[in-house]
C-alpha cells in the first residue's frame, strides 16, 4: 500500500515538474523607418497641404507629400512585418520579424505577392493610400547600437492631377467620379523589382483609372495616381476625366504630350 501511494506521489511530482517547465518565447525584432525628406519614404497623401502648409513647402515644386499610415507593412528579405506603429517625430516602427534584420534588404510593398514582385493596380482608389495603390519602395538596412534603421527610396511614380480647371461654375454641384490616364505603353501590371530597376510587366495594362467620387470644392482638388516609370517623352497620351454635373454624367478630356516618368517623382497634370 504504500510503495502504492509513493507511487503515485512520484507520477504527481513529475507531472509538476512537466507543468512548470519554462516555456521559451522566440525572439522577435523591430525596424524602424525615418526619412530625410517628406518624400522620400512616406507613403499617405498629406490631404490637408491646402490649409496646413508645411514651412517651405511648395506643392508644385516638391510634389506629393507622404506619410507612413498605420496599416502600413514591410517586408525584411521574405518575411512580412505584422505590426507598425507610427512614432512621434513621424517616423514608423515596423515589428514581428523572427529573424535578425541586421544587414537585410528592405521593401515596402503591399500589393505584391513576393518582396520583390511590384503590383502597380489598373483600378486604383483615391480612398486608400498610395501603397495600396500599387506605391513600391526599397532600402538597405543600416544597424546601430539602438536598432535597424532603414530610409526607403522610391521605385514607382506618381501623377498629381489638379482638376480645379473642372470647375467652371462655382455655384455648380461637380462630382468627379474617376480619372483615367491611357499611356500607350504598360503603366500598370507585374514586375519584379532586381535592385536597380523592373522587369518587364506582366498583365499589364496601358490604361490606369482613379476612381474618385468626391464632390469637387475649393479645397480638395488634387488626387495623386501611382504608376510604373516609363519614358513616355514624344508619345501623346489621352486623360478622361468622369463627373456628374447637376446630376448628369459628363466627360472631359485631354490629350497631352508624354513625359519621362521617373522614379520617385511627381509628374502634375493641371
Amino acid at each position: 500500500m504504500m510503495k502504492k501511494i509513493f507511487f503515485v506521489l512520484m507520477v504527481a511530482v513529475l507531472i509538476t515538474a512537466c507543468n512548470q517547465e519554462e516555456v521559451i518565447v522566440p525572439q522577435t525584432y523591430s525596424v524602424t523607418g525615418y526619412s530625410q525628406t517628406q518624400v522620400k519614404s512616406r507613403t499617405y497623401f498629406y490631404e490637408d497641404w491646402i490649409t496646413e502648409l508645411p514651412e517651405g513647402y511648395d506643392p508644385w515644386e516638391d510634389g506629393l507629400i507622404f506619410l507612413w499610415s498605420e496599416d502600413d507593412c514591410i517586408w525584411v528579405g521574405n518575411e512580412k512585418s505584422t505590426s507598425t506603429t507610427i512614432e512621434e517625430d513621424e517616423s514608423a516602427t515596423f515589428g514581428g520579424f523572427t529573424s535578425n534584420p541586421a544587414g537585410q534588404k528592405v521593401y515596402y510593398n503591399m500589393t505584391g505577392e513576393t518582396a520583390t514582385q511590384a503590383y502597380v493596380l489598373a483600378q486604383q482608389d483615391v480612398n486608400r493610400h498610395l501603397g495600396l495603390n500599387g506605391d513600391f519602395a526599397y532600402a538597405e538596412m543600416t544597424a546601430y547600437d539602438d536598432g535597424n534603421f532603414f530610409e526607403l527610396e522610391h521605385a514607382t511614380s506618381y501623377i498629381w492631377f489638379d482638376v480645379l480647371n473642372l470647375l467652371e461654375d462655382e455655384n455648380a454641384t461637380l462630382i468627379l467620379n474617376s480619372i483615367t490616364l491611357d499611356a500607350g505603353v504598360n503603366i500598370a501590371g507585374k514586375a519584379t523589382w532586381n535592385e536597380s530597376l523592373f522587369g518587364e510587366i506582366s498583365e499589364g495594362s496601358s490604361k490606369i483609372t482613379l476612381n474618385v467620387n468626391k464632390e469637387i470644392g475649393s479645397n480638395e482638388t488634387l488626387f495623386p495616381m501611382v504608376v510604373f516609370p516609363v519614358d513616355l517623352t514624344g508619345k501623346n497620351v489621352n486623360v478622361t476625366y468622369k463627373f456628374t454635373l447637376d446630376g448628369k454624367t459628363k466627360f472631359y478630356q485631354q490629350k497631352l504630350p508624354g513625359k519621362k516618368l521617373n522614379a520617385g517623382f511627381t509628374q502634375m497634370v493641371p
